[in-house]
């Protein structure tokens, strides 16, 4: 890919990090405790490919409430996951954006409304995550 993205003179401007299995109805797992280790890693290499094809940022979906863990403990998960995330996002001269996905198209989303992802910034407390303000997505909260 970073081959094809130079060879057309092509700007990147968001990437998305591994939502897991889309057909299957994932939209990310940073939530997940049981997925922290795969996370970080595909993590890892997203930020690589950002810095390979010089995209400036990466898209994190939070992940849909599992069941069999609480909310707050798959919110603490996700916090975890960022903070460690958030340090290499920089340390690569990246940054990492969550986005808010309304819940009438993923029911249980796990950060539906801008507020719950500024609430999520609010709580990491680091430079390097931002809010990806996707219009369609607030528009149907």
């Amino acid at each position: 890919m970073t081959r094809l993205v130079r060879a057309a003179g092509s700007r990147v401007a968001l990437l998305n990090s591994d939502a897991g299995d889309l057909a299957a109805g994932e939209r990310g797992y940073g939530n997940d405790p049981r997925l922290t280790v795969r996370w970080r890693q595909r993590l890892r290499e997203a930020v690589q490919l950002a810095v390979d094809v010089d995209c400036p940022l990466v898209n994190v979906l939070a992940g849909i409430q599992l069941p069999g863990f609480g909310v707050e403990e798959q919110h603490d998960c996700l916090v975890d996951n960022l903070r460690w995330a958030a340090d290499v996002a920089g340390a690569a001269g990246r940054r990492l954006v969550v986005e808010p996905i309304n819940d009438h198209d993923i029911p249980g989303y796990l950060l539906p409304r801008v507020a719950d992802v500024l609430a999520l910034i609010d709580r990491l407390g680091h430079d390097h995550v931002l809010l990806q303000l996707d219009t369609y997505h607030v528009s149907r909260t």
